[in-house]
C-alpha cells in the first residue's frame, strides 16, 4: 500500500483508513472483482467515518464529499459505478443503518465472509439487512432527503448534502380550475426520485395525489409524502 508523503495529516489519516480497509477487504475471496467493487469502494468510504467517530482522533468527514457525489443523482442505482464517483458515495448505505442506532459492522463483515459465495452483490447484501432491501431502502431513501423533518444525517454526523429534486414546482392557477402534474416514475432499482411543491397560490385549496402502483407489476415501489400543514410536518406512506 503506497500513500503519497505529500499529504496533509488529515487527509493522509483518511487516506489511510480508507485505504487499509482495502487491504483487509483483499484478505476475502470474492466471486467476482467487478461485482464487488462498488461495495469495496463504499465501505472503504465507511470505515472513515467509523474510525474518526470513535474519537479517538479529529473528526475530518472528508467523506461527507463522496455523500455529495451520491446524494446530487439519487436516481441512480445503489450499486452503479460512474466516473462521478456514485460507487463512493454509496457508503451511505451502512452509515444510515449506523445513525439509526444499527450494527453496521456486522453486515459488512459478513458481506466479504460471504462475497465468494454470492456472485450478486446485492443477493449478498439482502441477506444481511434486517428486512433486506424491501424494508430498509424506502427509509434509506426517506432519510437521504435530509431536510427538516428527516435531517437525520444533519443531526448525527452534520452532514449537509441532501438528496436532488427530480423537478421542483410552485402550483399557479392563474384562473383556471385545476393544474396537473404527470412525474416521473420510472424509478430504477434501489433507486429514488424526489419532487418538491411549493403552494402558495391562496387560490389552491386542495391537493390529490394518484398513486398508479398498487395497480401495476411494480411491488417493490413505494411513495412517500413530505408534507407542512398548519406550521406542523407529516409524514405519509
Amino acid at each position: 500500500m503506497l500513500i503519497d508523503r505529500d499529504y496533509s495529516a488529515t487527509v493522509g489519516r483518511s487516506t489511510l483508513i480508507h485505504e487499509l480497509m482495502h487491504v483487509f477487504q483483499n484478505a476475502f475471496q470474492v466471486s467476482s472483482y467487478y461485482e464487488y467493487r462498488w461495495w469495496k469502494e463504499a465501505t472503504a468510504d465507511w470505515a472513515i467515518h467509523y474510525v474518526e467517530n470513535q474519537g479517538l482522533v479529529p473528526n475530518s468527514d472528508l467523506e461527507h464529499d463522496s455523500a455529495e457525489k451520491w446524494l446530487v443523482a439519487p436516481q441512480i442505482s445503489l450499486e452503479t459505478w460512474t466516473e462521478a464517483g456514485h460507487q463512493y458515495g454509496s457508503y451511505l448505505l451502512p452509515f444510515f443503518l449506523q445513525a439509526r442506532g444499527q450494527d453496521a459492522g456486522a453486515p459488512v463483515r459478513q458481506s466479504f465472509e460471504r462475497a465468494k459465495s454470492f456472485s450478486n452483490s446485492l443477493e449478498n447484501l439482502n441477506g444481511l439487512l434486517a428486512g433486506g432491501f424491501a424494508t430498509q431502502f424506502p427509509e434509506f431513501t426517506l432519510h437521504n432527503i435530509n431536510r427538516p423533518p428527516v435531517d437525520l444525517y444533519r443531526r448525527y454526523d452534520l452532514l449537509q448534502p441532501s438528496a436532488g429534486y427530480t423537478s421542483q414546482h410552485a402550483p399557479q392557477l392563474g384562473g383556471d380550475p385545476y393544474r396537473a402534474y404527470r412525474l416521473d416514475g420510472k424509478v430504477g432499482h434501489l433507486a429514488s426520485h424526489a419532487f418538491h411543491f411549493k403552494f402558495n397560490d391562496p387560490a389552491v385549496r386542495a391537493v390529490l395525489f394518484e398513486n398508479p402502483y398498487p395497480r401495476s407489476d411494480a411491488t417493490t415501489a413505494h411513495v412517500r409524502a413530505i408534507y407542512r400543514a398548519d406550521g406542523d410536518w407529516h409524514i405519509e406512506d
